[in-house]
């Protein structure tokens, strides 16, 4: 599986993730940072379709607690998690893979060791 992470900035629209599929059209998964969606999980839904990829990113509901939530959009633009921070984890099938995200500071939920 060829994978693709993004550390885009911050914007108000998808720009940059439809120039990254442009430039990696031979990606099947793609990884863009919490957050980064803003309220453009429509779009999304649209480019996932548009360059049949997988996509693992977050967006933001500003008038919930908590707004950040983590999705993975299929490559046919489905839906298969959508999931706030902090709620039970879940994980999905997608690409003959079982995938699950965590975000930011859920490591701190499960008690890894120190190992620096």
């Amino acid at each position: 599986m060829k994978i693709l992470i993004g550390q885009p900035k911050l914007e108000d629209d998808v720009k940059q993730l439809e120039e990254a599929l442009k430039q990696y059209p031979e990606a099947e998964l793609v990884f863009f940072p919490e957050g980064y969606l803003n309220d453009n999980v429509e779009q999304a839904r649209e480019l996932a379709k548009a360059y049949q990829v997988l996509l693992i990113t977050g967006y933001r509901k500003m008038n919930e607690n908590p707004k950040d939530q983590v999705i993975i959009i299929d490559k046919s633009g489905q839906i298969l998690l959508d999931r706030p921070k902090y709620t039970a984890k879940k994980t999905v099938k997608a690409n003959g893979c079982n995938l699950g995200v965590i975000l930011c500071d859920e490591l701190d939920s499960y008690n890894l060791p120190d190992c620096c």
